[in-house]
Protein backbone atom coordinates (compact mmCIF):
# COMPACT_ATOMS: atom_id res chain seq x y z
CA UNK A 1 0.00 0.00 0.00
CA UNK A 2 2.76 2.11 0.58
CA UNK A 3 4.20 1.89 -2.78
CA UNK A 4 1.22 2.22 -4.33
CA UNK A 5 0.54 5.55 -2.80
CA UNK A 6 4.45 7.06 -3.29
CA UNK A 7 3.67 6.11 -7.04
CA UNK A 8 0.59 7.88 -6.81
CA UNK A 9 2.08 10.90 -5.07
CA UNK A 10 5.64 10.69 -7.62
CA UNK A 11 2.91 10.80 -10.70
CA UNK A 12 0.89 13.84 -9.02
CA UNK A 13 3.73 15.72 -8.69
CA UNK A 14 5.50 15.22 -12.28
CA UNK A 15 1.84 16.43 -13.70
CA UNK A 16 2.08 19.27 -11.45
CA UNK A 17 6.10 19.86 -12.89
CA UNK A 18 4.99 19.03 -16.56
CA UNK A 19 1.66 21.65 -16.67
CA UNK A 20 3.34 24.61 -14.48
CA UNK A 21 6.16 24.62 -17.59
CA UNK A 22 3.82 24.36 -20.20
CA UNK A 23 1.78 27.27 -19.44
CA UNK A 24 0.23 29.13 -21.64
CA UNK A 25 1.07 33.18 -21.30
CA UNK A 26 -2.37 34.68 -21.72
CA UNK A 27 -3.77 31.85 -19.19
CA UNK A 28 -1.24 32.07 -16.20
CA UNK A 29 -2.15 36.09 -16.34
CA UNK A 30 -4.16 37.39 -18.26
CA UNK A 31 -3.67 41.39 -17.26
CA UNK A 32 -2.36 43.50 -19.76
CA UNK A 33 -3.62 41.01 -23.02
CA UNK A 34 -6.14 41.25 -25.03
CA UNK A 35 -7.15 38.45 -27.43
CA UNK A 36 -7.35 40.00 -31.33
CA UNK A 37 -7.70 36.69 -33.52
CA UNK A 38 -7.59 33.02 -32.17
CA UNK A 39 -8.43 30.10 -34.69
CA UNK A 40 -7.13 26.23 -35.13
CA UNK A 41 -3.68 28.05 -36.54
CA UNK A 42 -2.78 30.83 -34.52
CA UNK A 43 -3.62 32.88 -31.72
CA UNK A 44 -3.11 37.41 -32.06
CA UNK A 45 -2.68 38.92 -28.66
CA UNK A 46 -2.10 42.52 -28.11
CA UNK A 47 0.15 43.20 -24.87
CA UNK A 48 0.55 45.87 -22.69
CA UNK A 49 3.47 45.16 -19.94
CA UNK A 50 2.83 48.06 -17.12
CA UNK A 51 5.68 49.09 -15.87
CA UNK A 52 8.37 46.77 -13.56
CA UNK A 53 5.33 44.22 -14.52
CA UNK A 54 6.77 40.34 -14.23
CA UNK A 55 5.32 38.09 -15.91
CA UNK A 56 4.91 34.99 -14.56
CA UNK A 57 7.14 31.30 -15.86
CA UNK A 58 5.50 30.58 -19.50
CA UNK A 59 6.60 28.69 -22.80
CA UNK A 60 5.95 29.86 -26.10
CA UNK A 61 4.91 27.85 -29.79
CA UNK A 62 6.81 29.60 -32.42
CA UNK A 63 5.77 33.25 -32.69
CA UNK A 64 6.15 36.65 -34.20
CA UNK A 65 6.38 39.49 -32.46
CA UNK A 66 6.37 43.72 -33.37
CA UNK A 67 6.81 46.27 -30.73
CA UNK A 68 4.25 49.01 -30.71
CA UNK A 69 6.39 50.93 -28.28
CA UNK A 70 10.62 50.69 -27.37
CA UNK A 71 11.25 49.13 -24.01
CA UNK A 72 13.58 47.24 -22.06
CA UNK A 73 12.79 44.24 -20.80
CA UNK A 74 14.24 41.32 -18.26
CA UNK A 75 14.40 38.00 -19.61
CA UNK A 76 15.09 35.13 -17.39
CA UNK A 77 15.29 31.29 -18.06
CA UNK A 78 15.48 29.33 -15.02
CA UNK A 79 18.76 28.03 -14.33
CA UNK A 80 20.74 31.04 -16.32
CA UNK A 81 21.61 34.32 -15.99
CA UNK A 82 18.79 37.09 -16.82
CA UNK A 83 18.94 38.62 -20.45
CA UNK A 84 18.42 42.66 -20.92
CA UNK A 85 16.68 42.93 -23.54
CA UNK A 86 16.19 46.20 -25.73
CA UNK A 87 13.28 46.40 -27.64
CA UNK A 88 12.56 49.13 -30.96
CA UNK A 89 9.45 50.16 -31.68
CA UNK A 90 8.46 49.29 -35.12
CA UNK A 91 10.52 46.02 -35.19
CA UNK A 92 9.32 42.59 -35.50
CA UNK A 93 10.94 39.55 -34.33
CA UNK A 94 10.32 35.94 -34.80
CA UNK A 95 11.28 32.87 -32.85
CA UNK A 96 11.64 29.33 -32.19
CA UNK A 97 9.24 27.92 -29.83
CA UNK A 98 10.48 29.06 -26.50
CA UNK A 99 11.22 26.89 -23.08
CA UNK A 100 9.65 28.01 -19.91
CA UNK A 101 10.87 31.85 -18.50
CA UNK A 102 10.11 34.85 -17.46
CA UNK A 103 9.75 38.01 -18.47
CA UNK A 104 9.99 41.64 -16.65
CA UNK A 105 9.43 45.35 -18.10
CA UNK A 106 12.47 47.18 -16.58
CA UNK A 107 10.68 50.88 -18.04
CA UNK A 108 8.83 53.50 -16.31
CA UNK A 109 6.49 53.50 -19.14
CA UNK A 110 4.52 50.88 -20.62
CA UNK A 111 5.88 48.21 -22.99
CA UNK A 112 3.06 47.66 -26.37
CA UNK A 113 3.46 44.32 -28.50
CA UNK A 114 1.99 42.54 -31.38
CA UNK A 115 2.36 38.66 -30.69
CA UNK A 116 1.07 35.98 -32.93
CA UNK A 117 1.48 32.51 -31.61
CA UNK A 118 1.91 29.57 -34.52
CA UNK A 119 -0.26 26.90 -32.68
CA UNK A 120 0.65 23.89 -34.93
CA UNK A 121 4.29 24.38 -33.65
CA UNK A 122 4.26 24.13 -30.06
CA UNK A 123 6.74 24.36 -27.43
CA UNK A 124 7.60 20.26 -26.46
CA UNK A 125 9.81 19.97 -23.34
CA UNK A 126 12.70 17.38 -24.40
Amino acid sequence: MKDLLKVAVTFISLMAVNSAYAQDWVKADPEGKKILVDNDHFRLVEITLLPGKKEPLHTHPEYIEYFMESGKMIVVYPGKEPIIWNVEKGKAYSGKPEPPHTIENAEAKPIKLLLTEMKDKPYKPN
